[in-house]
């Protein structure tokens, strides 16, 4: 059974600062600037949303991009996993794709917020083809 929580402000701000905003100013390459949603959510339900741009700064936009933030329970009490995903619309994608977009996932020390990510910080970006071919690139 998972066990989804809604961790305190400063276990999603760590995720945020080390995890997300590396991932968007990667993104941003090939995207260009754009603003961002993140959702930290509980199953289904969207418990705690904000805007913010590359740099973290909370903005207003109503085309931002998604990005959603899933923390669970581990055999470690002082330890979460999180999962982050982005999966961004298609008039922002590069040029003959479908959609663009992003998954990492990994713990945090509830202790001191160390961030251990289960890939080293590998990005996945999607792309699906004008023929329906899926593609993905992995980024370190």
């Amino acid at each position: 059974m998972i066990n989804e929580v809604f961790p305190k402000n400063e276990v999603i701000e760590a995720i945020i600062k080390d995890v997300v905003i590396p991932i968007i100013k990667q993104l941003e390459v090939d995207l260009g600037k754009q603003m961002y949603e993140y959702s930290v959510y509980l199953g289904e339900d969207k418990i705690f949303s904000k805007i913010i741009n590359s740099e973290g700064c909370e903005c207003f936009s109503e085309n931002a991009q998604p990005i959603r933030i899933r923390f669970r329970t581990i055999s470690q009490p002082n330890k979460l996993r999180f999962h982050v995903e982005g999966v961004f619309s298609e008039n922002i994608s590069p040029e003959g794709t479908g959609f663009s977009g992003f998954n990492t996932d990994g713990s945090i020390n509830l202790n001191d917020l160390t961030i251990k990510n289960l890939h080293g910080l590998l990005v996945i970006m999607y792309g699906i083809g004008k023929d329906g071919s899926f593609e993905y690139t992995k980024m370190k």
